[in-house]
């Protein structure tokens, strides 16, 4: 038997001491009361497979359970919120139309794809607007998105140069709980770019095309165009000739209907139609 002093209870005004004993045992008594170790061992399985079976149907249960009602609420909240925010919204007025001030379009362009062929420049790009809106400002986190509807009011740009414009999808919509609002397209288009005897004479074959766009309808009183950043390219189109430079900017211009904003992006076009090529072909021309 083993004493060990500790602090005893006070037991009137006397200190009452405590005495533990710690009882050993010998080698015959661990013998005696040794199990089997295959036994021992078979019962501890059996013990941890059945918590594993009782913990994996815990698992199973909670998984079977729906979402909280307040992970439902956050996920469908942002379509709520937007049906309230439309309930005395007017998409024919466009922002900023009441304090009388110019509202500013942010845009910014990326090209995905440029071809050009017999006198047409094609062009695949991705094209993002951004604005203010200040009746959508909302309580909240998370943006709101939508697949594009005219549901709020939305810029009219457009590009007088085209002759033909496909919107591939829709785009989406996305606005902040500040009232930012971003339109996303993907937008093929084609345009005359012609390219003269003169040309290729002057600079071998390369060629200048312009793509312009501005608003249809609002001047530069009512809506501000800025070319948010360089315009870009795909990373697959950088070593190709077809397109290897591009350089946009922003600026007024008049008009008959008044001062309006537009952008304005230039591509140099290397067509490969150079000079050697337009020798080879007069020569042949010559000795028919």
């Amino acid at each position: 038997m083993v004493s060990l002093k500790v602090k005893p209870p006070l037991v009137g005004n006397h200190w009452k001491p405590i005495v533990v004993e710690q009882f050993g045992t010998t080698n015959t008594d661990r013998r005696s009361a040794k199990v089997p170790s295959s036994r021992r061992l078979l019962s501890s399985l059996c013990f941890f497979l059945s918590a594993c079976a009782s913990n994996c149907a815990a698992i199973r249960d909670k998984e079977k359970q729906p979402f909280p009602e307040q992970t439902l609420e956050d996920r469908v909240g942002g379509l709520n919120t937007l049906n309230e925010l439309l309930v005395d919204y007017n998409y024919h007025i466009r922002p900023s139309a009441e304090k009388n001030l110019p509202l500013q379009i942010n845009v910014s362009i990326h090209v995905l794809n440029v071809e050009w062929k017999a006198d047409k420049l094609t062009l695949l790009y991705s094209l993002c607007q951004s604005w203010h809106d200040d009746r959508l400002i909302f309580k909240g986190y998370k943006e709101i998105r939508f697949p594009y509807m005219k549901i709020i009011w939305m810029p009219d740009l457009y590009s007088p140069m085209e002759i033909s414009k496909n919107i591939l999808n829709s785009g989406y919509v996305s606005v902040t709980p500040n009232g930012e609002v971003r339109l996303r397209q993907r937008i093929l288009t084609e345009q005359p770019c012609l390219l003269t005897v003169q040309k290729v004479v002057e600079d071998d074959g390369k060629l200048n095309c312009t793509w312009t766009a501005k608003s249809y309808q609002h001047n530069a009183d009512e809506l501000q165009l800025y070319l948010e950043n360089v315009v870009t390219l795909n990373d697959d189109l950088q070593g190709r000739a077809i397109a290897y430079s591009s350089d946009g900017f922003h600026d007024t211009v008049n008009t008959s209907t008044g001062q309006h904003y537009r952008i304005e992006v230039t591509y140099e076009i290397d067509t490969g139609i150079t000079k050697a090529v337009l020798e080879n072909a007069l020569k042949q021309l010559t000795y028919k």
